[in-house]
């Protein structure tokens, strides 16, 4: 059948694809990380070439680049900085932050 999301598609958490019925605050913070990713390095951590992409490369097994590689203002990052945008980026909810306290 059709599925309908609402919100952005690069923004979107991998669980989110998976099971709309089990969203967690977890895809907050994955959202939050890819405002963050983007705003440090003017990029997207993911890039597909169309709208019905953005689930496989989401969900897909790669991770996104490291933030402090994408070159311009992210290279001046600092390592704590850039390791909490990359674990609120983690595909696997037991491997992102727990909460916003975290």
């Amino acid at each position: 059948g059709n599925i309908r999301l609402g919100g952005t598609l690069a923004y979107m958490a991998p669980e989110v694809f998976q099971d709309q019925d089990n969203v967690y605050h977890q895809s907050d913070i994955w959202s939050t990380g890819v405002t963050l990713y983007q705003m440090a390095s003017l990029k997207l951590p993911f890039q597909a070439a169309n709208h019905a992409l953005w689930p496989a490369v989401i969900c897909g097994p790669k991770p996104p680049r490291d933030v402090r590689a994408c070159g311009g203002p992210s290279a001046g990052l600092s390592r704590e900085f850039a390791e909490a945008v990359m674990k609120a980026l983690a595909k696997g909810l037991d491997q992102r932050y727990a909460n916003t306290r975290d």
